[in-house]
């Protein structure tokens, strides 16, 4: 909303009486497009940046559920999301030929993850003994996103940050099963406000 305000007539007498013979006053006080009066970090710079400096990750119609459990039946890119590669490797550490992007679905995982949220998975980060990461994995064919714990003995406690969904535990003699992977860890998430 856009609103101009003009000062009542004797207002604007005065400060011309007040300026008169000081004709540089207006340039006093300078604003710049973009900024505020002399706030630097507020300026807006010109954008410099190269499209080498960007990567497109891909964004798969797929989404691991933070529940039960879906068995994605497609696993197509039906988008490309823009990262730059500095941030990725030095905010993230991680490379971006190992990332890709998946939704959310399901409630188990809020407030954390919410369920239409874009999560970023580092396909090469298997769970080396990190506690509490979250992960996306799949169990008995279904893609699930769940927090890891690795406990005594081998075993990994899968938990889910919504204290609703009970805890559940694989066995290490289930770590090599055909049906349960651990596909990879999120590494970033991002939803709508």
């Amino acid at each position: 909303m856009k609103r101009e305000y003009q000062p009542p007539p004797e207002v604007l007498a005065l400060i011309r009486q007040k300026l008169q013979g000081e004709p540089q006053a207006a340039h006093a006080y300078p604003t710049k497009p973009g900024g505020l009066n002399g706030d630097k970090h507020l300026q807006r710079q010109p954008a410099v940046y190269s499209p080498d400096d960007y990567v497109a990750l891909p964004l798969y119609d797929v989404r691991a559920a933070a529940g039960g459990g879906v068995v994605p039946d497609t696993e197509n890119v039906v988008d490309f999301l823009h990262f730059k590669k500095a941030w990725l490797r030095t905010e993230l550490r991680s490379s971006p030929d190992d990332l890709y992007l998946i939704y959310v679905d399901g409630e188990s995982m809020e407030p954390t993850l919410c369920k239409g949220d874009v999560i970023l998975v580092n396909h090469r980060d298997k769970f080396q003994g990190r506690d509490g990461g979250i992960y996306v994995l799949r169990l008995d064919g279904a893609l699930l996103v769940k927090r890891l714990q690795r406990k005594m003995g081998g075993i990994i406690k899968v938990t889910s940050d919504n204290p609703v969904y009970e805890p559940f535990e694989v066995g290490a003699q289930d770590l090599d099963r055909a049906d349960f992977s651990i596909i990879g860890r999120v590494v970033w998430a991002g939803r709508r406000m």
